[in-house]
């Protein structure tokens, strides 16, 4: 196990390397007591109360509230819970400095975790929101060519309606024109009327 200072004083200084070395010294004892391989199985809810176990049980709460797989966070949480009973185990041995690190150690961990589900829950968020783009996208697309096709009908609509005004005119004017020439011709052939005085109008 490294040597740490007893003084609490000078954890503000060597806080992270001392954490580091007690992290390195943990993963090696751990392999040399189990051969390697590790089959601590310690849950949350056997830990001693504490502010600890209640930020490891909060995650796990939101990994099920999430409908995340218990694997997501079971190498970090596992740590934690970890370092938390070796904590216990320091405490009670009277080593209050290690227990302390341990601690701290534990926190650390379960922080890692809470991480992982934050950015686990931020990722499906903006899978769901760029989903949700795409399909309004499509929707907008859709909606400009149906836009563009009644564009397209109501162009052909007004030429259609304008080539019928341009037909009836014309029509209406041959019509004017040919009733015009008719009456003439009528009054052409009537005869003349007497005018007073015995000359004919």
């Amino acid at each position: 196990m490294p040597k740490l200072s007893p003084h609490p004083s000078r954890l503000s200084t060597e806080g992270a390397a001392a954490l580091f070395g007690l992290a390195l010294w943990l993963v090696a004892s751990s392999g040399a007591a189990h051969g390697g391989a590790s089959t601590f199985e310690l849950e949350a809810s056997d830990l001693e109360p504490g502010p600890l176990k209640r930020k490891i049980l909060d995650v796990e709460k939101q990994v099920r509230a999430g409908g995340h797989s218990p694997d997501l966070v079971r190498e970090p949480l596992g740590e934690a819970v970890e370092a938390a009973e070796r904590a216990r185990g320091a405490r009670a041995a009277g080593d209050e400095w290690h227990g302390g690190l341990l601690t701290k150690l534990g926190e650390q961990w379960a922080s890692c975790a809470a991480a992982v589900v934050q950015a686990t829950e931020v990722e499906a968020k903006a899978r769901a929101e760029a989903a949700q783009l795409r399909e309004l996208t499509t929707k907008l697309e859709r909606a400009e060519a149906l836009l563009a096709e009644h564009q397209a009908r109501l162009g052909r609509l007004q030429a259609e309606v304008a080539k019928a005004e341009k037909k009836a005119a014309a029509e209406a004017s041959a019509a004017a024109e040919g009733e015009t020439k008719r009456l003439e011709r009528a009054a052409k052939r009537k005869p003349g009327v007497p005018r007073p005085g015995g000359g004919a109008r």
